[in-house]
């Protein structure tokens, strides 16, 4: 799944990918990132620029939306808080370091896993620091928790696993291999009716 990069000749051998801490991460989503990054964040800064002061940034991502969201939550962070919160020249109130816990959410579905335990054990300081909810939610079912790169299977945040009470609803919507988008939409809305008591917790970081 292009998790290390490569030069553009066919002769040329993949590499691993490591970010500016050193820690080993997935080369396409840190590609995509690096693509999309720059308009992300001026579709972000006008959002804010209209709503003024918001409640909530989501950061999210589903499947391999979510790998990118891993390698894109720092930079985001860091923007809010050099843009608006305490470490802007302005700070605002809104995104001041005691406010982004319950500002900011990283919340995945099936996210495809993005970088290895040091790139992991960096994220969740970040998370524990500031408060930060930091949900993945997998179907019990869902295929691709088994081929995650062997150097990326570590914890990150808490990863929540939908058992049969909640899935099985939505098994159709889920497809074959259990993990197309509409199940987790379906998934997600039967649990803001109902609850979550029936959702086991897979890991969590302390």
């Amino acid at each position: 799944m292009w998790t290390d990069g490569k030069g553009p000749g066919w002769w040329e051998r993949p590499y691993p990918v490591y970010d500016e801490d050193g820690h080993r991460v997935h080369s396409f989503y840190r590609d995509m990132w690096h693509g999309m990054g720059k308009a992300t964040l001026a579709a972000l800064d006008a959002a804010i620029d209209k709503i003024g002061e918001p409640k909530q940034i989501i950061i999210t991502g589903f499947s391999m939306g979510g790998g990118v969201s891993i390698l894109s939550f720092t930079e985001i962070l860091e923007h809010i808080r050099k843009t608006y919160g305490s470490a802007s020249s302005l700070p605002q109130t809104w995104a001041s370091d005691d406010s982004l816990g319950n500002l900011i959410q990283h919340i995945t579905f099936a996210a495809v896993a993005a970088g290895d335990r040091g790139h992991y054990t960096l994220l969740n300081r970040l998370y524990v620091r500031h408060g930060i909810r930091a949900w993945d939610f997998m179907n019990h079912r869902d295929w691709t928790q088994h081929i995650h790169h062997f150097a990326f299977r570590s914890w990150r945040g808490y990863r929540y696993i939908l058992p049969e009470a909640v899935v099985g609803h939505f098994r159709a919507d889920f497809g074959d291999q259990g993990h197309l988008i509409l199940g987790y939409l379906k998934a997600a809305e039967w649990m803001l009716e109902n609850g979550t008591d029936q959702v086991k917790c897979a890991w969590k970081y302390e």
